[in-house]
C-alpha cells in the first residue's frame, strides 16, 4: 500500500538521534538496521534493546534504512520532507533534493511479545537520571561475569536502589519513592541504563520513569506519552552487594567538599603511568594525594578537610576515585574513610556511596 505523508524535518531527526543510540550499523538481520514508522511512533531495535519515539506520523507501516535517513535528515534543506513509499522504495523530496530509498517488508520487523506486566516502580525522572549517572561507571560490560556488565535496580521497602560494581569498585545511589510496591530486583545492561538515564534526564524535574517488568523484558514508560523502552535484562546473578559496602561507624570519616577533593586527586594523578597507576592517599587532619613513577615523576597535592577523621594512608586508583567524585554536587561535603590500608576506601554522600578495594604495593 502506498504511503505518503510529509514529515517536519526537526521532528524526525530528534526522533531519529533516540533511535540512534539503539540502531546497529551491522546486524545479523539487515532488517535492524531499519527504523520502523507507523501510526505514532518510530521504533528501532538492535534485537535486545528497543526503543519506541512517539511522532506525528499518520501512514502505513514502513521501514526505512536508519543511516542514511538520518545522514538526509541533517543535511537536507528546508523544513520538511516528503515520502512517498510504495512497499519497494522510497522517494523522499525537499526544497531542493530527491533519493530514492530502499525499504524492507515491514512484515519481517521483530516484534515483542505483549503479556501481562508487573509494575515494578514509578521513579520521579531526574532521580532516576542522576541515580544511573552514578553508578554506571562502576558496570564493566567487559567482565568476564554478565551480572558485572550491568546496574542492578532493587526496591525493597520503598526504598529503590541502584547498584554496579566490577569487582575493584562498587557504586551505589538511593532514591526513596512513596508507593505501595512489591520488592523487586532487576538486572539491567549498562545500554539499557543508560539510554533509560539520558531519556529521563530529558524530562527534567517535571515527570516520572514507570518501570515495569514482563518475563526477562523491563518496561520503562519515560513520562506521560514519552519514549518507551524494551529491554532484555542481564542474564546472571548480581553479587550479594549490601555485603560489599562496610557498615558505618567502622572508622572515624573525614568530611570534606567533593570538588576540592576531586581536584587534588586529580591532581596527583598526573604523575602516574600505565605501570604505576595507583595514588597514596592519606586521610586525617591533612588529605595528602601522592604519587609517583619512574616514568612519569612525582606528585603531592594537600588538602585541607572540613573536619579530620580517623588517619590512614591507602593505595588506590585514582580513576575509581574520580569517577564517583564527579557525579555528586561538587560542593557538597562528602565523607572517606578507610580503617586500614588493606580495608576498602569509602565514599558517602546524602545519597550515593562508593566502594573502591585498595591496589597493591607493585599496582
Amino acid at each position: 500500500m502506498k504511503v505518503c505523508e510529509k514529515i517536519d524535518r526537526r521532528e524526525l531527526l530528534a526522533a531519529l538521534n533516540i533511535c540512534g543510540k539503539v540502531t546497529p550499523r551491522r546486524a545479523p538481520s539487515e532488517v535492524l538496521t531499519f527504523v520502523r514508522f507507523d501510526q505514532g511512533k518510530i521504533e528501532a531495535t538492535d534485537g535486545e534493546l528497543t526503543v519506541t519515539v512517539p511522532h506525528p506520523y499518520d501512514g502505513n507501516a514502513m521501514l526505512l534504512p536508519f543511516h542514511k535517513l538520518s545522514e538526509l535528515s541533517r543535511v537536507a534543506a528546508g523544513e520538511s520532507l516528503d515520502v512517498d513509499c510504495d512497499g519497494k522504495t522510497a522517494v523522499i523530496k525537499s526544497n531542493t533534493g530527491k533519493w530514492q530509498l530502499p525499504t524492507a517488508d515491514p512484515a519481517e520487523w521483530p516484534v515483542s511479545q505483549q503479556s501481562k506486566r508487573t509494575p515494578v516502580a514509578r521513579i520521579p525522572a531526574d532521580q532516576l537520571a542522576r541515580g544511573l549517572s552514578a553508578v554506571i561507571d562502576a558496570a564493566d560490560p567487559s567482565a568476564g561475569q554478565v551480572a558485572l556488565g550491568g546496574v542492578h535496580l532493587d526496591v525493597t521497602d520503598g526504598l529503590v536502589s541502584l547498584v554496579a560494581t566490577d569487582g575493584r569498585r562498587l557504586f551505589k545511589s538511593e532514591i526513596s519513592i512513596d508507593q505501595a510496591v512489591d520488592n523487586q530486583q532487576l538486572l539491567l545492561t549498562a545500554r539499557a541504563a543508560t539510554l533509560i538515564g539520558v531519556l529521563a534526564g530529558q524530562l527534567g524535574d517535571e515527570g516520572n520513569v514507570q518501570l515495569e517488568k514482563s518475563g526477562s523484558d523491563v518496561f520503562a514508560e519515560i513520562g506521560a506519552g514519552g519514549a518507551q523502552v524494551i529491554a532484555r535484562q542481564v542474564a546472571g546473578v548480581f553479587p550479594k552487594w549490601r555485603k560489599v559496602i562496610p557498615s558505618k561507624g567502622r572508622a572515624t570519616p573525614t568530611t570534606v567538599r567533593a570538588d576540592k577533593l576531586n581536584d587534588a586527586i586529580r591532581q596527583a594523578a598526573i604523575c602516574t603511568s600505565e605501570a604505576s597507576k595507583a595514588i597514596e592517599l592519606t586521610l586525617g587532619k591533612t588529605i595528602i594525594c601522592q604519587a609517583s613513577s619512574s616514568e612519569s615523576g612525582a606528585s603531592t597535592v594537600k588538602l585541607q578537610p572540613i573536619e579530620a577523621g580517623k588517619s590512614v594512608t591507602i593505595r588506590v586508583n585514582p580513576q575509581f576515585c574520580i569517577e564517583w567524585l564527579r557525579r555528586v554536587d561538587p560542593s557538597e561535603p562528602i565523607t572517606v574513610e578507610a580503617v586500614d590500608p588493606a580495608s576498602a576506601l569509602v565514599f558517602r554522600s546524602e545519597d550515593s556511596t562508593g566502594v573502591v578495594m585498595p591496589m597493591d604495593g607493585g599496582s
